[in-house]
């Protein structure tokens, strides 16, 4: 009998490192489609949402000024895509003032811009006369 721990009931950790989940982040915001003057903070923007992604989904984080558990937060970054980085970031680059916690700062932002950006779209969309008000 081998001393195998998935043979005896235990599944090895199959959670994916780091820098495997930083890659997909960068996949999945496209990063190769950033300008090079803000590649470095999409860089450093991929690498707070790869650390979200990262944790347990029971995991509390403070988002927006509100504890959220890991996972409603995750459940939102899995829609981020390099129009919502972009979104981010061109507004972050327009504060006229010094952000004092940036990480916590982009952190709310990511979350915010998925729906900052549905909701835009849905506002041009009945604008146009497409939907109902």
């Amino acid at each position: 009998m081998q001393n195998d721990k998935n043979f005896i009931g235990e599944s090895p950790s199959v959670r994916p490192s780091f820098d495997e989940t930083l890659e997909d982040v960068k996949e999945q915001i496209d990063i190769t489609c950033f300008p090079f003057a803000l590649l470095k903070q999409a860089q450093e923007i991929a690498e707070i949402i790869a650390e979200v992604m990262r944790l347990r989904p029971e995991d509390k984080l403070r988002v927006d000024g509100t504890l959220r558990e890991a996972g409603d937060v995750q459940a939102i970054y899995t829609q981020l895509e390099n129009e919502h980085v972009m979104h981010v970031l061109e507004n972050y680059n327009e504060i006229p003032y010094k952000v004092h916690k940036p990480k916590k700062y982009l952190r709310t932002a990511l979350y915010n811009a998925v729906f900052e950006l549905n909701n835009a779209d849905a506002n041009l969309f009945s604008a146009t006369g497409g939907g109902a008000v």
